[in-house]
């Protein structure tokens, strides 16, 4: 069922067997997991069914790394989550991905890609996509092409992105689903304020929670799971001190650390005949799959850099051809909440969106007429994390200060593999690439082209030695024994691969161990 925390009784207590807390990728596959399982599971949204300006406001936060897209246009609270404007891209994480690599620090997950196949088809299902089936042959139209692997060398490989037309959105979606479920209940509009613990923190015992107008709710269940999102996750564990003052999880420093996005640059750098882009990612006729360029792992451990991939997009702006839509539907949706200050960083995003525009232009009259979207694999970066401010929300929580930041290897990894893009492609006669200019930092602020990719992973990371990571294998908070985290801030490393596959991959893979650990197996 569905119910809102404004007319449950003020100081109301809810009992379950599973709390959950949050309703956007990773909150509904865990209860869609879970129902029917002979557990009363109750998930906590801090938003309603539509945007509110308000519940919108509780995501403002600073900035003091390398300037990136703010939180509250970027992420939405609201049922369903940041699906509410995701673009519907989806491909599963590479199998070196899960590898230790010796030349990127803090690399490996303590499992191999092996132990996600059967949570990945699972995902694949729920996120309204048909068989988990990525071989790049069938993804061709043309009979002919179907012996054709495309791009196979060495240096470059093919590979698959699925895409649902139109983007499903998971609060919409699974809405009836969830209302009809007889042992889930989704409570609107409770906002998390804090886990309770016991006096030694070794066992969650509660959630407490908040409307914006000060109404209170407790939960006490017998597992909890945070899944409010890489930034959100790690400051709800920031921000319960009753019993460990530096926060829950984080006696070695780690949670808010290795913050990770994509580094995503879009540019017209690409001169071509338009009749081989297919071949190097436009993408197949298919309006099911994107055909997407990638640096292969060999390649990639020869010259010591992260994961690489470009996407050809067409030509002219690529603000008006595909890589931005998601963003452009974004700021949309939240056009209309926009308070002042809002407003006025509404308008630095079109006057950015004009410079782009306009260097496209440039590059077109050169003759780079199409446009490559790189987006690589930021290294692990204990540096790069989100802390917690003075500055307070309406519900009295520290906003969130973000720092983000690139080390050394990440502009290498952008360099070099542009550098084989280019190379290879020159080779086989595909086209000619245009580097940057000699001492250009596109990390730098204001560089125009790079951004965080919309994409947050890594600030409660996965390891089985809790020196390394805030949860271990399972998704269990070291030293807690029933808290659990969801979502992409559990991953060591994030790849280049979109993230909501793997999310929801995870959460099935979740939903598995807590029904185990809380005898529900059937």
């Amino acid at each position: 069922m569905i119910v809102d925390a404004v007319e449950l009784e003020d100081g109301a207590i809810v009992r379950a067997d599973v709390c959950v807390v949050g309703a956007g990728a990773a909150g509904i596959a865990l209860a869609l997991e879970l129902r029917d399982r002979g557990l009363e599971v109750v998930v906590l949204e801090g938003g309603g069914l539509e945007l509110e300006p308000d519940a919108q406001a509780l995501y403002a936060s600073a900035q003091v790394g390398i300037q990136t897209d703010p939180l509250d246009v970027n992420r939405l609270r609201v049922l369903g989550g940041t699906t509410g404007h995701w673009g519907g891209w989806c491909f599963p994480l590479d199998e070196s991905d899960f590898e230790e690599r010796p030349w990127i620090p803090h690399s490996g997950w303590p499992f191999a890609r092996a132990a996600l196949d059967d949570d990945y088809a699972t995902a694949h299902r729920i996120l309204g996509f048909d068989a988990f089936d990525y071989d790049f042959r069938r993804w061709r139209t043309d009979e002919e092409a179907r012996d054709d692997v495309g791009l196979d060398t060495p240096t470059l490989r093919n590979f698959v992105i699925h895409r649902s037309r139109p983007p499903i959105r998971l609060g919409t979606a699974y809405r009836d689903a969830l209302r009809d479920a007889r042992d889930v209940r989704v409570v609107l509009h409770a906002n998390a304020l804090e886990i309770e613990v016991d006096g030694e923190a070794r066992t969650a015992t509660g959630v407490r929670a908040s409307t914006l107008a000060g109404r209170a709710l407790r939960v006490h269940a017998r597992r909890y799971v945070l899944a409010t999102g890489a930034v959100e996750n790690a400051r709800l564990l920031l921000a319960s001190t009753s019993v460990q003052r530096e926060g829950l999880g984080n006696g070695r420093d780690l949670v808010g650390r290795f913050f990770l996005q994509h580094p995503q640059v879009v540019e017209a750098r690409w001169a071509t005949d338009p009749g081989m882009e297919a071949m190097v990612g436009r993408g197949s006729a298919s309006p099911h799959a994107i055909v997407a360029t990638a640096v292969t792992p060999a390649a990639a451990r020869a010259e010591r850099m992260a994961g690489y991939h470009v996407l050809v997009l067409g030509g002219g702006s690529p603000h008006r051809k595909g890589i931005l839509g998601p963003v452009r539907e974004a700021v949309e949706q939240l056009r209309a909440i926009y308070d002042p200050a809002g407003g006025e960083r509404l308008e630095r995003d079109v006057a950015a969106f004009v410079a782009g525009v306009e260097h496209d232009a440039r590059g077109a009259r050169e003759g780079f007429v199409a446009t490559l979207a790189e987006r690589p694999e930021q290294v692990p970066n204990p540096d790069s994390r989100i802390t917690l401010g003075e500055e307070r929300d309406a519900l009295g929580m520290r906003r969130v200060v973000m720092d983000w930041r690139l080390g050394e290897l990440d502009l290498h990894t952008l360099a070099r593999g542009r550098a084989l893009v280019a190379k290879e492609l020159g080779r086989l006669g595909l086209g000619r690439v245009r580097d940057w200019p000699a001492g250009y930092d596109p990390s730098a602020r204001g560089a125009g082209y790079l951004h965080g990719g919309h994409h947050h992973f890594g600030t409660t990371r996965m390891s089985d030695d809790p020196a390394r990571g805030v949860v271990d294998r399972n998704a269990r908070v070291h030293g807690i024994d029933n808290l659990y985290v969801a979502g992409s801030s559990v991953f060591p490393t994030c790849g280049f691969a979109n993230p909501t596959l793997t999310i929801v991959a995870l959460a099935v893979r979740l939903a598995r161990e807590l029904r185990r650990s809380l005898g529900s197996e059937g």
